[in-house]
């Protein structure tokens, strides 16, 4: 027995709603967030990081009350996460993530 599901969002073939639902079109939050991983990129070459560690050295650095847990899968992403903890991002750097990511934040409101 085949089971037909909904099309509720009109897209012309019949697609798993719960799906769909979550769904967020790929192309424009690349589009939208391709500075921010820019500018990530410059920095983590600065310091002879990766993006990821760049990531989480802004976050250990933007709200000292929080801790964060970043995920791992493995061995070597535990390595990795810890190694954002050996280095510390500038001030200027800290300020132009920080800068950067508000205006990311406005571009989807």
């Amino acid at each position: 027995m085949k089971v037909m599901q909904l099309d509720i969002f009109g897209t012309g073939h019949p697609t798993f709603w719960l799906k769909s639902l979550f769904k967020k079109p790929y192309e424009l939050e690349r589009e939208k967030l391709e500075p921010l991983f820019e500018l990530m990129e410059e920095i983590a070459s600065t310091h002879q990081a990766t993006i990821v560690q760049v990531a989480l050295n802004w976050l250990l650095n933007s709200h000292p009350k929080m801790i964060y847990i970043p995920g791992a899968k493995n061995l070597k992403q535990v390595s990795d996460n810890l190694s954002s903890l050996q280095w510390k991002m500038t001030d200027d750097e800290f300020q132009r993530i920080s800068r950067l990511e508000r205006e990311v934040w406005k571009a989807y409101k």
